[in-house]
Parts: C-alpha cells; structure tokens; sequence
C-alpha cells in the first residue's frame, strides 16, 4: 500500500512514488511473494525470513567472541523473543549482521574481512538508509582500530579495500539511483533535503 492508503500498483517505486523505506524490504518481500502467493501469510514468511538470517548472524557472533553453547541456547531464546512486532524485523536482523560482520573484523582482521564489513554496511543501506549510515560508521571504525592494534591492515590499504566493500554492497541502491527515472531526485530529496530543513534527525528519539 502506498502512503497516501491506497494499493501500489507494479510500476510505483519505493521513495520515488510513494513514503517508504528503501527498496530492499519491498524486493525481498516480493520474492517470497511470487513463489507463496500473495498475501498477508506470504509476506509474513518472508520478513521472518529476513529475521532468520539475522537470527543466525547474532548466534554466530556469539560463538565467534567465545560464548559457550548454553549462553548461545539462551541468547537465541532472547533473540527470538525479540521478532516482535512482525512488521518490524528488519532493524534488529540488520543490527545482529552487522554485529557478526564486527566480530568477524576483529577476530580475523586482514582485507578480505574489511572488504566483507564494507559490504556489510553498503547492502544495509539497500533495506535502510539510516542503517548503512550506523553500521557503517561502527564498521569504518572497528576497520581504524583493528588497523591501528593489530598491524595486519594498513591504514590506507584498509580503507580503500572498506569504500570497495561498501561500493560493492551498495550496488543494487546506487543502480537504481542512477537507473531509475526520479528515483536520484526522490531519494536526495526525501533523505538529504528533508533532514537538512528540519535540523536535526530522529537518533534522540526512545
């Protein structure tokens, strides 16, 4: 549904036709949606799916920093517990990759674990702008400290192999940005002008 509460039709972008978040929740939903059906039970599917995947990052970052498997039993029963409402897993599953993509970087830092945080933080930007922006701030900085502790990473070599990464992540949003009629001119103007006139964000917000 669009936000004006009548039903999209197939041709109406995310951002550029209607009030949405970016287009990688709509896509991935619709996947799931062509081989169940439509519906609310489809779609139902398909976000718990998302959160799966989350689910399974935040397991195995845990059991990458070392937590034994009972603590890993009882933080999927906590983890769990937290895919409420339905309609809003795709933050906390967002949250939980790129925590296991931190944990990654710090257990193995060379440049094939920066290039995969740099991904990390690009593909989240596809499913939410704001949460490339804060994963990719975390991830940038985790890349700097393992760098500056470990010396398995040059600083520049580091960095240019993180912008690659988040290049690469980034690539289905940017192609559409420059693909799609409007699109570029929507997204700048829903995600840089609005935030820009109002003057401030919603990171103070509960």
């Amino acid at each position: 549904a669009t936000g004006t509460g009548r039903i999209g039709t197939v041709s109406e972008m995310p951002l550029r036709d209607f009030h949405s978040y970016e287009p990688g929740r709509y896509y991935w939903c619709a996947l799931w949606m062509l081989a169940f059906g439509r519906g609310v039970i489809p779609l139902r599917v398909a976000v718990y799916a998302f959160y799966f995947v989350g689910l399974t990052s935040g397991l195995l970052a845990l059991r990458l920093g070392g937590v034994d498997w009972p603590g890993v039993i009882v933080a999927g029963i906590l983890l769990a517990a937290w895919a409420d409402p339905p309609y809003k897993l795709f933050e906390p599953a967002l949250a939980m990759v790129a925590v296991l993509a931190g944990v990654i970087l710090l257990t193995d830092p060379e440049l094939g674990t920066v290039l995969l945080a740099g991904a990390v933080a690009g593909g989240s930007a596809f499913f939410g702008f704001n949460y490339g922006l804060y994963s990719g701030a975390a991830l940038l900085g985790l890349t700097l400290l393992v760098g500056w502790k470990s010396g398995e990473v040059e600083p520049v070599e580091g960095l240019a192999a993180y912008l690659a990464g988040v290049g690469l992540g980034a690539l289905p949003l940017l192609a559409m940005l420059t693909l799609v009629p409007g699109m570029g001119a929507a997204f700048f103007e829903l995600r840089v002008r609005d935030v820009l006139a109002r003057g401030t964000s919603n990171l103070p917000l509960p």
